[in-house]
């Protein structure tokens, strides 16, 4: 008799019932059960925040460095003109008369005296302007021997006299040449006139007017009143 495990003869003489024997298997083997960890589980919900902290306020940063400049923007419109200056333009001109006589010495020979010159009627607002006179004027030789002449120039807006001019002559010689010319005669001076009155220069009968011009300026920002002749 052979003894074998897989024989029904076996015996437990031949160790077959032996499971303890390699090889000599008579029954499934016995689970052994173990514990091993299974897979981790979802996380859970999260708690709720804390109180917030009252930390202290960290010093400021350093200022950065600057960016690069934008574009330049538009050209604004452009603004409404002022009024001029004393030194711009000045207000009006009038244009007078300027001697262009066809002879001189002729004019010269027969100066008139009392000659009334309107320069224009102010057609601009009226008040306080400074003035540029410039006047030519004349004397002839006249007869030997004493000739004085005193004359004179009233500036005239409308019936208002504005200002006068002084105009003089001494001659005594008793003999030799008899001179006459022609000359100019400017002033500057500050006045008011009216708007639609007429500028006028009435001479007195010894100022002998040959032309004028006037030019109206805005007042300059400071005027000096001169002390004068002091010697």
């Amino acid at each position: 008799m052979s003894c074998g495990c897989g024989n029904n003869n076996c015996n437990g003489g031949c160790g077959c019932n032996d499971c303890n024997q390699p090889g000599n298997l008579c029954s499934p083997p016995v689970p052994i059960v173990t514990i091993v960890g299974g897979p981790v589980g979802p996380t859970g919900a999260t708690g709720p925040s804390g109180p917030a902290g009252f930390g202290v306020t960290g010093p400021t940063g350093a200022t950065g460095s600057q960016g690069i400049p934008g574009p330049i923007g538009s050209n604004g419109a452009t603004g409404a003109t002022g009024v001029a200056g004393a030194s711009g333009a000045p207000t009006a001109l009038f244009t007078g008369v300027y001697w262009n006589p066809a002879s001189a010495t002729t004019d010269i020979a027969n100066l008139q005296g009392s000659r009334v010159l309107d320069l224009g009627t102010v057609s601009f607002t009226g008040g306080d302007f400074l003035f540029s006179l410039k006047m030519q004027i004349g004397w002839n030789g006249g007869a030997v021997g004493p000739n004085d002449l005193n004359g004179s120039v009233d500036f005239m807006d409308g019936t208002t006299l504005r200002q006068t001019f002084k105009w003089g002559r001494l001659k005594t010689e008793a003999a030799g040449y008899q001179y006459g010319t022609a000359q100019s005669y400017d002033f500057w001076f500050v006045t008011t006139i009216t708007n639609g009155q007429d500028l006028r220069l009435i001479c007195s009968e010894q100022f002998y007017l040959l032309g004028a011009q006037l030019v109206a300026f805005p007042l300059p920002s400071n005027i000096i009143t001169s002390p004068g002749f002091i010697l």
